[in-house]
């Protein structure tokens, strides 16, 4: 990987907040998230934000100093080595308990943003005790579905979240499946 290529966060989301990077869930994302805002193409996220903070508060390092390094062109492992070293030394079991907590967090100790959340999951249709990363793993979903064509198709070319170039037309073997619906011949279809 071109660790001083960021992506372009207005064509794909970063990654889910659950992704374990280095023993850590939302590190993956905030990697994402920095390269893009040196790199690439932050688009309407943002590095260094609450959610980022709270691995820098719960490792002792600064949102700074953090950037700093990944500008210097570090892969992920050296990133999570830096973390490490540089963050206050935690324990298996630390990091475990430190991992539910921030997975299972649906603000409900903090009122103002839990009135926030669960408004957001509502717009999404998803219940109001949804977790924030559940929520901002749906929002990604949303956000990038480009086209409803592709949302069922089975094609190569078609990625979770990614839209293709054959607008479903690929996943159906007799070629009439048109928009991810199943195609009119589809209980008669030999192909």
């Amino acid at each position: 990987m071109d660790t001083k290529k960021g992506m372009d966060l207005t064509k794909q989301a970063p990654r889910s907040p659950h992704a374990v990077v280095g023993g850590f869930k939302i590190l993956g994302r905030t990697i994402d998230k920095c390269r893009a805002a040196l790199f690439g193409n932050v688009g309407d996220y943002n590095f260094d934000c609450p959610l980022d903070n709270q691995l820098f508060s719960f490792m002792g390092i600064k949102g700074a100093d953090f950037k700093a390094f990944v500008a210097e062109g570090h892969t992920d492992d050296k990133i999570v080595a830096w973390v490490k070293e540089h963050g206050t030394k935690k324990t298996e079991v630390e990091m475990t308990e430190w991992n539910k907590k921030v997975s299972e967090n649906n603000y409900s100790e903090a009122p103002e943003n839990k009135a926030w959340l669960e408004g957001e999951a509502t717009k999404l249709g998803m219940p109001k005790d949804t977790t924030l990363f559940d929520w901002l793993d749906k929002d990604d979903k949303v956000s990038f579905k480009d086209c409803k064509e592709c949302k069922e198709c089975t094609c190569a070319d078609s990625k979770d979240g990614v839209k293709c170039d054959c607008k479903g037309e690929k996943g159906c073997a007799c070629g009439d499946k048109k928009g991810g619906e199943d195609c009119e011949k589809s209980e008669t279809c030999q192909v």
